[in-house]
């Protein structure tokens, strides 16, 4: 029986290796800064939190939608 510790590291271990996959297909090179929202970040982040990530993803895919990315 896995307890909750176990739970949370399985759950992290998704969370990353999707996270690693997605900069892998944005191939975007962390800068120091938010992609989404330009806050200063720790060396090797490419945003700020998980929701300026998605934002960012939401408005390429809209760009792509509409050609311009």
């Amino acid at each position: 029986m896995s307890d909750d510790v176990d739970v949370a590291n399985d759950n992290a271990e998704v969370f990353l290796r999707s996270a690693l996959e997605n900069r892998q297909r944005m191939h975007l090179n962390p800068c120091g800064f938010c992609f989404y929202c330009q806050e200063p970040l720790r060396s090797g982040v490419l945003f700020c939190g998980s929701e300026c990530g998605d934002d960012w993803q939401a408005e390429q895919k809209i760009k792509r939608i509409k050609g311009l990315g």
